[in-house]
């Protein structure tokens, strides 16, 4: 019967228990669950003074609203560095045609004067037609050395790159790289923010009761594994059998069981097994850098 009907006189029904801790510190304002009354999950089980936190979160609003007006910013900054860009590029399309342009009209205004110039020295020509022609090549001459002056005033403000790209088209860029960056961070601390609010409400993990509930409104309460706010037992029981090894080789999952409880005197459970844990504490071996220490008694099965 040990093997194929094991019995154990070692029956136990457990629940878990559930430190309650504060994701955040705070005053406790209001604590409106009840010592051993049954709580839903998701009911609340005390709310801190939001107050400091509310304000982190106006704060966070502010500078992300800051913040995306200087991505706008940078944005438009962006739009006109390249539009200026384009606009250069032209002007140096304009400068140079315009010196290409002017370039054979001096040829022929040169040209003119020379012819003048011969026909005033045979008595042919007319003196004033040679000093026309003299002003135009001037003018000519003047027009084309601003026109010069103007493309090397270009192209020297195109020649300023930064990896393939003009300097203030460059410059821009990264200025709204960096804009980028701080619109994120500031979404992530108004994000922060906002769970740091949220965790001033405590709601119950699951359906079960609050145990010696001492917390009152007044208390402080400090986000620390070592100080719970309170214990929350959950509703729903585990029932563990203890047995020796050598009763379990024929038990698996499934398999039907019965128990009975002192509080349930002459009454037999139904039940089935959900599984078999097949390790103890006494079979564990501590880490260590020393050899395990078996003792001078054999060990505990």
């Amino acid at each position: 019967l040990s093997v194929v009907a094991p019995s154990s006189s070692d029956v136990r029904a457990i629940k878990y228990v559930v430190q309650i801790i504060p994701q955040v510190r705070g005053r406790v304002i209001e604590v409106p669950v009840e010592p051993t009354r049954l709580v839903k999950k998701g009911e609340l089980l005390f709310r801190l003074d939001p107050t400091p936190y509310q304000n982190d979160l106006n704060v966070a609003k502010a500078k992300l609203a800051a913040d995306e007006a200087k991505l706008a910013q940078a944005a438009a900054g962006l739009v006109d560095a390249s539009a200026g860009a384009r606009q250069l590029q032209e002007q140096l399309k304009s400068a140079s045609g315009q010196v290409s342009a002017l370039q054979p009209r001096l040829e022929l205004a040169r040209l003119r004067v020379r012819q003048y110039r011969e026909l005033v020295a045979t008595g042919a020509g007319d003196k004033f037609a040679l000093e026309q022609a003299e002003a135009n090549v001037t003018e000519l001459v003047g027009q084309i050395a601003t026109a010069v002056a103007n493309e090397a005033q270009v192209t020297q403000k195109l020649s300023g790159q930064v990896n393939g790209e003009q300097a203030s088209v460059a410059a821009a860029r990264a200025q709204l790289a960096t804009a980028k960056a701080q619109v994120d961070q500031s979404r992530s601390d108004l994000a922060n923010a906002q769970w740091n609010l949220d965790q001033t409400a405590v709601f119950a993990p699951t359906t079960g009761y609050a145990i010696n509930v001492q917390l009152r409104p007044g208390s402080f309460t400090v986000a620390m594994p070592l100080a719970p706010a309170m214990s929350f037992v959950e509703e729903e029981y585990q029932v563990i059998a203890l047995y020796a090894q050598n009763e379990l080789p024929l038990v698996e999952p499934g398999n039907p069981a019965e128990f009975t409880l002192h509080n349930y005197p002459g009454r037999v459970i139904k039940a089935s097994v959900d599984s078999i844990v097949w390790a103890q504490g006494q079979g564990q071996v501590p880490q260590s850098g020393m050899l395990p220490q078996t003792g001078a008694f054999p060990q505990v099965p």
